[in-house]
């Protein structure tokens, strides 16, 4: 029987749950020589991203990304951390901040399915489609 990489994410969770340290890295070196024994450290990717998803799950942590055209201080992303933790107030936020040149300004929040949008391309677009219609 085939083990997929979902299975292979859980059972990492499971093994690491409360451990650190020595124990930690026991635990994964075993998972790491399962797979090694299973001919499926190709998976590895695959593994690791489930496994992320379903920590995530499991604590309550939703992805929010911030995408910005610029490096922001680190005030500026303080507020905007702060600004999107209190919306989401039953959830932990990991943040992930990207620069991304072709918002041309502005800035792009992306959290759950949600995306609050105040990026300079996307107020461009919708001056343009006004003035088109």
């Amino acid at each position: 029987m085939k083990v997929s990489a979902k299975q292979y994410a859980l059972t990492l969770l499971e093994i690491t749950e409360e451990k650190e340290g020595k124990e930690l890295e026991e635990s994964i070196s075993k998972f790491s020589g399962l797979l090694k024994s299973n001919n499926q450290l190709n998976q590895i990717d695959k593994i690791l991203y489930y496994f992320r998803k379903l920590y995530n799950q499991r604590y309550n942590i939703k992805e929010a990304q911030i995408n910005t055209a610029q490096e922001i201080d680190k005030e500026e992303l303080d507020r905007i951390e702060q600004y999107l933790q209190d919306l989401n107030k039953e959830e932990t936020l990991e943040f992930k901040v990207n620069i991304k040149k072709e918002i041309i300004g502005g800035i792009v929040l992306k959290y759950g399915d949600r995306i609050i949008d105040s990026s300079l391309k996307t107020r461009l677009n919708q001056l343009k489609n006004s003035l088109l219609k």
